[in-house]
């Protein structure tokens, strides 16, 4: 990547954006973000009125800011559970790992992926997370991407060029990790959270088997390990599933899916994932890296 590209993306975005070239993580290079997304304390509401109205809101070197040419009349329509999570929230810096090249894998659909690296944000960390993008191996690079931030569902708004892309992409991460603080802190006040703004539907009970850790907690906010909340349930939606497609007997069906889905899931999933996760912590988090 050209020098004075990153210069132009440091200037127009803030001081706190490195570009590592390092071998072993992909050839197109990774931006490590420091992000402190949190707004002032008077501008707080409004912000979070314009994103649950879909209005739009400014972005300033990764901190969020109330657009004085805010077209909204009221910004005064609130959950009452999202007020008092409000009042909840503390600054946090999150360290955030951007490619910058593109990737074979269809479901993140060319944006530039986002992984928080402190603190951690994954299925791991947050099994009921509402909007996460599922890691997965991508053999163009020859590199297993973590869990990512589900930050925009079209990425064709990022814009055309490199640089619009990437400014984008960090003013929508930035904006991403304000709505994360909120819903953890609504967690405390709603069992699975408020994501504030639009909000993907969440995946169907068949799609937990194959990405939750078994001895971590349940995707449906009971704390129970997901092996002894709806791991069951879950499996049976899959095999289900497979069966109906596959054309299988459903004995053979379910003796695959118990092995491959549960069984084999820290081999499939959190060894590679983790590999990957400590990979870019040692190279993006490390002084002595350029």
């Amino acid at each position: 990547m050209y020098e004075s590209l990153i210069k132009e993306l440091r200037s127009e975005f803030g001081q706190a954006v490195e570009y590592h070239k390092v071998k072993g993580i992909t050839n197109e290079g990774w931006f490590l973000l420091e992000i402190t997304p949190l707004p002032i304390q008077i501008e707080l509401e409004q912000i979070v009125s314009d994103i649950e109205n879909i209005n739009p809101v400014g972005v300033q070197g990764g901190k969020l800011v109330h657009l004085e040419c805010c077209e909204a009349h009221n910004h005064n329509n609130l959950q009452k559970d999202v007020r008092k999570a409000l009042k909840d929230l503390k600054d946090q810096s999150f360290k955030v790992a951007v490619y910058a090249g593109l990737t074979n894998i269809k479901i993140l659909k060319n944006q530039p992926i986002a992984v928080v690296l402190e603190p951690e944000i994954s299925y791991i960390t947050y099994p009921d997370h509402p909007h996460l993008n599922v890691g997965g191996f991508d053999p163009a690079n020859g590199f297993y991407f973590p869990d990512s931030l589900c930050y925009i569902d079209d990425p064709q708004q990022l814009g055309e060029t490199k640089k619009e892309r990437l400014l984008n992409a960090f003013d929508q991460i930035s904006i991403w990790l304000f709505r994360h603080q909120v819903w953890e802190s609504s967690r405390k006040y709603k069992k699975r959270g408020i994501w504030i703004g639009p909000q993907v539907g969440s995946f169907a009970p068949y799609d937990y088997p194959p990405i939750l850790d078994p001895n971590r907690a349940c995707w449906c906010g009971s704390n129970k390990p997901y092996k002894d909340c709806h791991s069951e349930s879950d499996l049976l939606a899959l095999v289900n599933k497979e069966a109906e497609t596959s054309g299988i007997s459903l004995d053979q069906v379910k003796r695959a899916v118990i092995f491959n889905k549960l069984n084999a899931w820290e081999q499939r999933l959190r060894v590679p994932k983790q590999q990957s996760l400590n990979l870019l912590k040692r190279k993006l988090l490390s002084k002595t890296v350029t």
